[in-house]
């Protein structure tokens, strides 16, 4: 499969910066696990710069790899259909994700990325 609009280093991108953010996260938010790091937010930050149409392919590349509901690979262009109504604090959504680096993987190598 071929992305339209996110490119394969636009989505290693993403999962560098959350394997970083999500070790400090471990490292820095202390026994009660709050707050967010300096990462976290060039993360976030960085997930917002995007596109709304890179947002939604990333978007619905993270609910393949988490088979949300059962998804597979034949649900990806309903799934981005669905992600572009959903942009609203996507950078925030996907910053909570703790397991988001292994949902993008798992989405490339479900969709052959």
């Amino acid at each position: 499969m071929r992305l339209n609009y996110l490119t394969r280093e636009t989505l290693n991108a993403v999962i560098a910066l959350t394997e970083v953010a999500h070790g400090e996260k471990d490292r820095d938010r202390g026994p009660l696990g709050v707050g967010l790091t300096e990462m976290d937010l060039k993360l976030r930050e960085y997930i917002n710069s995007l596109s709304d149409d890179e947002k939604a392919e990333l978007l619905a590349v993270m609910w393949i790899g988490r088979r949300d509901g059962g998804a597979t690979v034949d649900d990806f262009e309903g799934a981005f259909t669905h992600a572009k109504s959903e942009l609203d604090h996507v950078g925030e959504y996907m910053t909570n994700k703790d397991p988001l680096a292994q949902y993008l993987k798992d989405g490339m190598q479900l969709l052959g990325l």
